[in-house]
């Protein structure tokens, strides 16, 4: 499957299911990281359904993440989605509108588009697993020379973070590191999503401690491809 097409996991159930449930809705999208360069008032989502028949509520928040621990979600007007409910029958294709109002400068801006099942009848006494999907939003800065800059260290407790200093988002996967012996260990993402947007921060832990001074490589992959860093324990 190309990677456009890649379907997205189903997070966040809000609740746990009392019966046996035999099929779920089974949702893709096109695109899967909506990026919108600077310049249009429109861009679309493209929702396709593969499973049971299922209704949607879609909403737009602005997104921002003040420290290295989370995303911070806010409602906002800023981003317009059309329509907001749908239903989606199985072999069913949504296409979901996403608007920028007038006035609204679409220059280094990051949103979060959440879609909701909402309920559906079910037996007295049950309660129903619903799926929540949260997709990003990027919106480019006007100057084409933005760049994410990431800014690499590690501590004695081998907590790997990363803080981007640039004026554009990055994305951090594959994230491994090196220990002085040779060995590897594979940090724990403990943030929401791997995304740094601009003056943010992300934090792995590795749980094990580390020498100050002791030589680390961390390697790893992100929008510019695989990268690997050595560097010093930070005391």
């Amino acid at each position: 499957m190309a990677p456009m097409r890649r379907r997205a996991l189903l997070a966040g159930l809000a609740t746990a299911a009392a019966w046996p449930r035999p099929a779920r809705a089974a949702l893709s999208f096109l695109p899967v990281q909506i990026q919108v360069p600077p310049g249009p008032t429109a861009s679309t989502l493209s929702i396709s359904n593969s499973g049971n028949r299922v209704s949607l509520q879609a909403r737009a928040f602005a997104w921002s993440q003040p420290d290295s621990a989370r995303d911070v979600l806010t409602r906002t007007q800023d981003l317009e989605l059309s329509p907001p409910f749908f239903p989606l029958a199985q072999g069913d294709v949504q296409v979901l509108r996403l608007i920028f109002p007038t006035g609204t400068t679409p220059d280094g801006r990051y949103f979060r588009i959440l879609l909701d099942e909402l309920p559906s009848p079910r037996p007295i006494g049950g309660v129903a697993m619903r799926l929540r999907i949260s997709l990003p939003v990027f919106m480019a800065p006007g100057s084409p020379e933005a760049a994410a800059k990431l800014n690499w260290r590690v501590g004695t407790d081998g907590a790997i973070e990363a803080r981007n200093s640039g004026d554009d988002w990055d994305e951090v996967t594959r994230l491994s590191l090196v220990l002085p012996g040779g060995g590897r260990a594979m940090p724990q993402l403990n943030a929401v999503s791997p995304y740094l947007l601009p003056g943010a921060a992300r934090r792995w832990t590795a749980g094990f401690a580390l020498r100050p001074g002791s030589r680390v490589t961390i390697t790893g992959f992100t929008r510019g491809g695989n990268f690997e860093h050595a560097l010093s324990v930070a005391a």
